[in-house]
């Protein structure tokens, strides 16, 4: 979760490269503080030995990552008003994964609870948020000041996955937190003037 939190980092990163945006020092030390962040978490804080425990769980994180920068990075060439963008996005996405199964996989599912989760996904993570963080970015009179509310849900989601789950939070994990949040909001106001919020 912690590692999914570095694509405002790749906006910045991409931008640079495919949009012809300008590289300043601010954008440098807020990179820097944040993959600082990055290294410490996935080394579980021995960030000299580079030992990773998990390398392909950071590997999926971090492309995670990498996919929602190119999604707002790929939004900026679209004139479209974001919630016809994000239909979009829903509606062709169904259709691509209903012609995958239809070919590689089966409809049949193993248990018809799983259904459940698929849809809380759809509708609660990425569907009404979507649209309710969208509308309240239109009714923002500050709309830099409301999308640093975003950098909130990392500090929540460590606070719920060690509460709910009961799992151990590292110190390792507060440690790279702090730095990629440091980093990230000493940017900030490059990385929201891109993506038009």
């Amino acid at each position: 979760m912690i590692l999914n939190y570095t694509w405002p980092i790749n906006i910045t990163v991409l931008s640079i490269l495919f949009l012809g945006q300008k590289l300043n020092l601010r954008i440098v030390i807020g990179l820097a503080l944040a993959f600082i962040g990055v290294v410490v978490i996935v080394t579980r804080g021995n960030i000299f030995s580079l030992e990773f425990h998990n390398t392909l769980g950071v590997i999926l994180a971090l492309g995670s990552s990498y996919i929602w920068a190119i999604y707002w990075v790929l939004n900026l060439k679209d004139g479209r008003s974001e919630l016809v963008k994000l239909f979009a996005a829903f509606f062709y996405g169904t259709i691509y994964i209903f012609i995958y199964v239809l070919i590689f996989d089966s409809f049949i599912l193993a248990n018809y609870i799983y259904l459940v989760g698929a849809v809380y996904v759809g509708l609660f993570e990425m569907g009404i948020t979507f649209f309710l963080w969208l509308k309240g970015l239109q009714l923002s009179s500050n709309k830099a000041k409301t999308a640093t509310l975003v950098y909130i849900s990392p500090f929540l989601s460590i606070i719920f996955i060690a509460l709910v789950l009961n799992e151990k939070i590292f110190l390792s994990s507060l440690v790279g937190l702090f730095f990629i949040i440091v980093g990230i909001l000493f940017q900030h106001i490059y990385v929201l003037s891109l993506i038009h919020i």
